[in-house]
């Protein structure tokens, strides 16, 4: 079991140095943060929330909570309140009006519409 949860260890460490190595630095959201908040949907997938908090924003997705950090471009990184489950990547697809029409959670593949 030590050799397995070592391996995976491993393997999830590379991943994240390969994902930082990938990052485009000295970018800037495309909209000023409060553009981005909203509720997003899917059917399937339920609903998100983006808000606002202090200088920054705040995902809710059922009962989990996490700050979003600007990762680049309309990329940020969701450091979740519960440690166990670590970070996650959304994306933000703005529509052709300029709006945040989209909220992607990059590594699940789940696109969550904007309601209006």
């Amino acid at each position: 079991m030590r050799e397995m949860y070592g391996a995976l260890a491993d393997s999830s460490a590379a991943r994240r140095r390969a994902r930082e190595a990938r990052r485009v630095t000295g970018t800037r959201p495309s909209l000023p943060l409060a553009r981005y908040a909203a509720t997003y949907a899917d059917s399937l997938f339920g609903a998100a929330t983006v808000r606002e908090a202090g200088d920054g924003l705040v995902l809710q997705a059922g009962d989990d909570t996490g700050a979003l950090e600007h990762w680049h471009h309309d990329v940020f990184r969701v450091r979740w309140a519960n440690g166990f489950q670590g970070t996650e990547y959304l994306s933000f697809v703005l529509d052709p009006d300029g709006t945040a029409g989209e909220l992607r959670f990059v590594d699940r593949g789940w696109r969550l519409r904007r309601q209006r």
